[in-house]
């Protein structure tokens, strides 16, 4: 599942520099001066009336929700791999670390 997501990653990173190239070169080729950015519109954000806010709120209420979950789990997660590290030692081994990356 991962490798798909870096698939899909590259692909649109690719995409992207496709589209700076092109615009370059065609700047530098004189063919246009201003490419104006295309504008698409959101469908649950950028509705009007009813559907628009109920779009808008079901979609606040999504993000809170998703933010709501992770950061606690992240916490706890933290909490959780941080237990039996002694303070001291974590603070010597980032001295060590600093002290070695400054050598």
């Amino acid at each position: 599942m991962v490798c798909l997501l870096h698939l899909w990653l590259i692909r649109r990173v690719e995409r992207a520099a496709r589209f700076v190239f092109q615009e370059c070169r065609l700047r530098d080729w004189g063919k246009v001066r201003v490419i104006k950015p295309k504008v698409v519109p959101h469908p649950a954000t950028d509705s009007e009336g009813l559907a628009g806010i109920a779009g808008r709120a079901t979609y606040g209420a999504i993000y809170r929700v998703a933010f709501a979950l992770t950061l606690p789990m992240f916490l706890v997660t933290a909490g959780l791999t941080s237990v039996g590290k002694a303070p001291d030692r974590t603070l010597r081994q980032m001295a060590t670390s600093a002290d070695l990356a400054a050598a």
